[in-house]
């Protein structure tokens, strides 16, 4: 499976955090977008990143304070402080806070992407451009009434009513199918959006076929190891998941 580093983005100006998300979404990153301080420490106390990414003056709770506050939780998750020219008092302060970067906005797109590889230890050889990996969607028919629907590639955000667009179409030539194989390779993963591109199709597809979610068989290599959250992706998470070697 292609490694897919999580980054937790705590930034409450929408502009700066439309530019870094821009930056990094094309990638292998899998970017949580908070607001304001204290829901990045909400979010520090019960999930893990690779990398933080903090804005230094932030509503509720500054940036600083946010680390300092979720210390125990962070520990040496390597941290970004964005900060604006008439902040650099602070420092100092952030350097207690073991802070490995700061980015002056406003923000250069080289130095952000330049730094970001710094702090996860990896080269620009090692990301993964989306682009380069577009989804490809094949649909056949196997024994015992199943479709296969085969997913290769790294799916847009919307993706899920183009899949289920071109498996209506295929259903609507073969009328005895009843069951369903939903096979997705490495690139799939690669999207930030893939459960959720999972969950609604698998919701399309039990609200608008003969297939139940408990004939569904989503086969992917070393999915278990990726497995969201139960009561995020119900419909997702009601059908058959099966690791492939």
């Amino acid at each position: 499976m292609q490694k897919v580093y999580s980054i937790l983005l705590a930034e409450d100006d929408e502009n700066s955090a439309k530019v870094v998300i821009h930056s990094l979404d094309k990638y292998n990153f899998d970017i949580t977008h908070i607001s304001d301080g204290m829901a990045a420490l909400s979010r520090v106390k019960t999930n893990t990143y690779d990398l933080i990414i903090s804005d230094l003056m932030m509503p509720y709770l500054d940036g600083l304070a946010f680390l300092e506050k979720g210390a125990e939780y962070i520990n040496d998750t390597p941290t970004i402080m964005l900060t604006a020219a008439g902040e650099r008092k602070n420092v100092l302060r952030a350097a207690q806070q073991h802070v490995n970067h700061y980015l002056l906005k406003p923000i250069d797109l080289e130095s952000l992407v330049e730094k970001v590889l710094h702090c996860l230890g990896i080269l620009k050889e090692d990301l993964i451009d989306k682009k380069s990996f577009p989804l490809r969607i094949s649909l056949e028919e196997i024994p015992d009434d199943v479709v296969k629907l085969e997913l290769k590639g790294c799916p847009k955000k919307n993706s899920s009513d183009e899949i289920y667009q071109r498996l209506s179409d295929f259903l609507s030539t073969h009328s005895t199918i009843s069951k369903m194989e939903i096979r997705l390779d490495e690139y799939f993963f690669i999207e930030s959006s893939r459960f959720r591109i999972l969950d609604e199709l698998i919701l399309k597809i039990i609200r608008n076929t003969k297939i139940r979610s408990s004939t569904i068989r989503i086969i992917a290599e070393e999915i278990g190891h990726y497995l969201p959250d139960k009561a995020k992706f119900p419909n997702l998470m009601s059908c058959k998941i099966e690791s492939r070697a």
